[in-house]
């Protein structure tokens, strides 16, 4: 196979297989632990908490995307922060969503935020090493 169609294989696998765990780990918080979550509903203090496990589900979204893709690159990741921008814009400009503008592009920008941390968080302990090494 030639090597840009498999990195390119590679790339869409690893973005469709990140963006999907994103998502059921968003399901789960979100509808299976608070049975749904919405601005005009749901307490602050649930907000909070879902909104805390919503980022952790896209740090740990790209850091699968990240790690399916064997380090050679974070278009995957950038691909999943293309299809938040997306998926934000066709929710709001549909109507499917009765939280206010303002909410959905922060979360939609809470998930970017994630998913750039999560394709990142492998070289955070690798500089971590390199500095405990120096401070010895």
């Amino acid at each position: 196979m030639n090597t840009h169609l498999k990195n390119i294989a590679i790339i869409l696998i690893s973005t469709v297989i990140g963006y999907a765990s994103m998502g059921l780990f968003i399901t789960a918080i979100q509808e299976w632990i608070f049975n749904g979550v919405s601005y005009h509903k749901s307490s602050l203090t649930v907000l909070a908490i879902a909104g805390l496990g919503t980022f952790l589900s896209a740090v740990a979204g790209g850091w699968i995307a990240f790690k399916i893709n064997s380090y050679r690159s974070k278009f995957s990741n950038y691909a999943m922060c293309i299809l938040v921008i997306l998926e934000t814009t066709w929710l709001i400009n549909t109507h499917r969503s009765d939280n206010p503008i303002w909410f959905e592009v922060a979360a939609a920008t809470s998930l970017i935020v994630g998913i750039l941390l999560g394709c990142n968080i492998d070289f955070f302990k690798k500089d971590r090493k390199s500095f405990s090494a120096f401070a010895s």
